[in-house]
């Protein structure tokens, strides 16, 4: 994740960022990927199309440049009609997921506890 480049874009509000943050998952993120499994489950690439463009602008406000890039490429794919390709960007895309869910967790801990390193066990 790249969280300076987030505060940068929000004129370095660190509050509206946890704010971002704290509502990103539930909002966007979750929603988004139940309806792109759905696509990819049905080979509905227009919706998958869509879905993706709209996490692509939503993951660009919390520096999840990964889960971006892979919406980029899935969208990308799906204008070259390339649409093996465009599922193929899928799996990578699950796996930014959980690495963001897993590391905006942590973050997010870590603010709570005032910036105290945690140890995380996985």
């Amino acid at each position: 994740m790249d969280i300076q480049k987030a505060l940068e874009s929000l004129g370095g509000e660190s509050n509206i960022y946890y704010n971002m943050l704290s509502k990103f998952e539930p909002m966007s993120l979750a929603p988004s990927i139940v309806e792109m499994a759905q696509a990819v489950n049905q080979l509905d690439f227009l919706k998958l199309k869509l879905k993706a463009h709209g996490l692509k602008a939503s993951s660009a406000y919390v520096g999840a440049g990964h889960i971006h890039y892979c919406c980029y490429h899935m969208q990308d794919e799906y204008m070259q009609e390339n649409f093996q390709k465009m599922l193929e960007y899928y799996p990578t895309l699950i796996e930014h997921v959980v690495y963001f869910k897993l590391y905006s967790r942590k973050i997010m801990a870590e603010k709570k506890s005032k910036g105290r390193p945690l140890i995380i066990c996985l």
